[in-house]
């Protein structure tokens, strides 16, 4: 059965009627003629509120999948409708909401024991924030520099004075709060080439440059600490992760140091030549990291070793970024293609088609992936539809037993044309998006801003 809603969503009940046999002549002498059967509506929500089985419609309505446009035509079927779901404090908004956090990270808006009132209010800005997403202009500051934007660390992502740090090519770091007045704090130069990456803990703050140097700096004064020279060339890419720091370069190393030692000790050391990983990525159980002959590798960090247990291939050209959710793994690649990857399993999910120029830069987050290429594109891809789809696609082909597979190819993108030159970094939240490119500035869009 289903539920009446102006003609979209009824059910009907058929209730047999009683056949008189046909050619019986009755004391009239006439003959009997069968009647069609009987069709009745039943509105079944009416029938369950009125036995007491709310739960029973709150289940039935979450089963439906609902939008809230969906929502907004069941409030027209009735007053009984309208009441059941107008209504602020009921458990279905708590519920609702709680299956649409699942669907993007469930961090997109925090976690709290409040009734169903604020639960329709989240709900609602979820909803606001899908749509500015998918097709409406966000707001937009641009801030110039004098120098290529090499990368960015989001310190405070909140939208309304978002805290961000800026690497330029000429070895300046500047910090700035981006909003609806941009400020810049400060700016201090500390290398003698460009910031290539940046990383940071509670206590310091790592930046790895062109010089072929890692330094360590007070996290908050930026005082210097140390100066690593365990790469002989440019560093790449360096994040931090269970008091650790592993560090890249083109003299192909991938590097672990232990950062609770003030002395930064190496305790791993790895040599993929000829494979140079210029790209890396780290959770809590994986180590990735991308190579210029378009294989990406990953790492299992168990205790203070990193064990190789996957090689993806797949990429045509060299990986250029690469970036993980959870168990699901973006790269971007000169290939023109961005791939999403299942990490523990070692299969591509899915391949993003829609660039057609060089890949340069991703970030994935709050159910999105958001990619730059070098003519200064962005493309932003929903992953709440793409994955479960690519999903079931690999299912139906491993049960059907073939031997290969090919991934799901997904073209459904929005494109923003953000910058004239090549875009070298991203970074997204749940209602905000920082990029920066070598036309020397970082655009912040910010989708909840008026």
């Amino acid at each position: 059965m289903s539920i009446y809603s102006n003609k979209r969503y009824q059910y009907r009940i058929h209730k047999p009627s009683i056949k008189p046999t046909i050619g019986v002549i009755n004391d009239s002498h006439q003959i009997l003629k069968a009647q069609p059967p009987v069709t009745t509506n039943v509105d079944i929500i009416a029938l369950l509120v009125n036995h007491g089985l709310y739960h029973v419609v709150e289940k039935i309505l979450l089963l439906l999948s609902l939008s809230l446009d969906d929502i907004r035509n069941f409030q027209l079927v009735s007053r009984l409708w309208l009441s059941l779901l107008d209504d602020p404090n009921a458990r279905f908004w708590k519920l609702f909401l709680h299956r649409k956090r699942n669907s993007r990270d469930m961090d997109l808006i925090p976690n709290h024991e409040g009734g169903g009132k604020q639960s329709k209010l989240e709900v609602k800005k979820l909803t606001f924030l899908e749509k500015r997403w998918r097709q409406d202009k966000p707001f937009e500051q641009r801030v110039e520099f004098d120098s290529f934007v090499l990368c960015l660390l989001v310190l405070n992502p909140d939208w309304t004075r978002s805290q961000v740090l800026v690497g330029l090519n000429n070895g300046c770091l500047e910090e700035w709060v981006l909003g609806k007045d941009p400020l810049k704090v400060r700016s201090k130069e500390l290398h003698n080439k460009g910031i290539k990456c940046l990383s940071s803990t509670e206590d310091y703050l790592f930046t790895g440059s062109y010089d072929g140097s890692v330094r360590v700096w007070d996290h908050s004064t930026w005082r210097a600490i140390a100066t690593l020279t365990h790469h002989s060339d440019a560093v790449w890419d360096l994040k931090t992760f269970d008091r650790k720091l592993v560090s890249c370069g083109t003299d192909g190393r991938v590097c672990v140091l232990n950062i609770e030692n003030e002395s930064f000790p190496i305790i791993q050391m790895i040599t993929t030549e000829p494979e140079i990983a210029s790209n890396l990525d780290v959770s809590d159980k994986f180590v990735v990291t991308g190579y210029d002959n378009g294989n990406i590798a990953v790492w299992e960090a168990v205790l203070n070793d990193l064990r190789r247990i996957h090689t993806l291939e797949g990429h045509t050209q060299g990986v250029t970024c690469v970036k993980i959710n959870q168990d699901v793994l973006a790269s971007g690649s000169y290939d023109c293609r961005v791939r999403l990857w299942n990490i523990s399993h070692g299969v591509c999910l899915a391949l993003l088609q829609g660039h057609k120029d060089l890949v340069r830069s991703l970030d994935i987050s709050h159910g999105r992936v958001v990619s730059g290429d070098f003519s200064g594109f962005l493309k932003i891809w929903d992953l709440t539809s793409i994955i479960p789809a690519s999903t079931q696609h690999i299912k139906a082909i491993i049960d059907d037993g073939k031997p290969t597979y090919e991934p799901l190819v997904t073209l459904g993108h929005r494109s923003l044309l953000t910058h004239r030159g090549h875009v070298t970094v991203v970074k997204i939240s749940g209602e905000s998006l920082w990029s920066g490119s070598r036309e020397k500035n970082v655009v912040f869009q910010c989708f909840m801003c008026d």
